[in-house]
Parts: C-alpha cells; structure tokens; sequence
C-alpha cells in the first residue's frame, strides 16, 4: 500500500503486449484518463507492485474466462 501511495498510482486498468513484452496501463491519481502510462511488467516488479500486477491479472483471466458475468434469474429481476 505503501508503494502504491508513493508513486501515486489509483489502479493498473489494462494490460497488452508490446514489442514481446507485457504492459500494463497505470492511472494515476489527479491526473486525466487519456495521459495514462504504461509500464512494462518488470518495473512495476521493480517498483514493488507485486500484488497489484497479480490482481489485475486474476481480474483479467477471469473476464475472459466469462466468470464476471452473473446469470440474471427470475428473483433477482424482481427484486
């Protein structure tokens, strides 16, 4: 928590490959949605992000794997 607050970082938002290497877009807090940075895996290693890199990646496997999504039921429509 403490690395996150000193580099300002609000959450990692994405990820892609770029030149054979995986990047992870960071959005920073106080700062506007189109300036955000991407980093490559191994300096937000390098930075200590090591816990933020591994829920963004749960986060993403899972939305491709299609667990994200809630089967919307008859009582939950209701309610």
């Amino acid at each position: 928590q403490k690395a996150i607050d000193d580099f300002g970082i609000e959450d990692i938002w994405s990820r892609r490959m770029r030149a054979g290497k995986l990047e992870y877009e960071v959005k920073k807090r106080n700062v506007r949605e189109k300036d955000n940075k991407y980093y490559t895996r191994d300096e937000l290693l390098g930075m200590g992000f090591v816990h933020l890199i591994k829920q963004t990646d749960e986060k993403i496997a899972a939305k491709e794997a299609g667990l994200d999504l809630r089967p919307v039921t008859t009582t939950e429509i209701q309610k």
